[in-house]
């Protein structure tokens, strides 16, 4: 007998009552082959559902730009206080870092609390010259970041960076 087909005893017939698709699968012949083919492909779309959710979470690497740092790469930071209230975060950013060229720039604007104000991105013109990005804060209690992200070729994107300024690392 083959596990295709179900024993006569087991068929449903146009009067008796019919089998349920369970029934029909796990008993039998079919006892246990099913089942383990079943549980597999569960436990293969679960794996599958946590991965996809993972990849998308793990986002670009960010690193901090103090002044030292900005300095070694081949950034340029502006820091200008416009009058009591206003400072203006200037970054200009080198054509390439490593071999990983500028995709994107913007600035995020973060409440005393850590509540998003404001936040702003842009592409990047391939083959524009020097990357730029700017913000400003109107409230110093707020946190402004201003940020350009690198994206690195094929076979080294786990290398891109998100290269980041803080304000308060700058303000006095």
């Amino acid at each position: 007998m083959t596990c295709h087909k179900l024993p006569n005893n087991q068929r449903e017939h146009a009067t008796g009552k019919q089998l349920s698709i369970s029934r029909a699968l796990f008993s039998g012949a079919c006892r246990g082959r099913y089942e383990a083919a079943i549980l597999k492909v569960c436990a293969l779309f679960a794996s599958l559902l946590l991965s996809i959710s993972a990849w998308g979470e793990m986002g670009m690497l960010e690193q901090e730009l103090d002044p030292e740092t900005a300095e070694e790469l081949g950034f340029e930071v502006s820091v200008t206080k416009e009058n009591d209230d206003v400072m203006i975060v200037f970054l200009l950013g080198p054509s390439e870092v490593n071999g990983c060229l500028p995709g994107r720039s913007g600035s995020f604007l973060l409440g005393p609390n850590g509540e998003e104000l404001m936040g702003y991105l842009t592409e990047l013109p391939d083959a524009a010259g020097a990357p730029k990005s700017f913000g400003y804060s109107t409230n110093l209690r707020n946190q402004l970041s201003v940020f350009i992200d690198y994206f690195c070729p094929e076979g080294r994107a786990l290398e891109s960076r998100r290269y980041v300024v803080q304000l308060s690392r700058y303000a006095s």
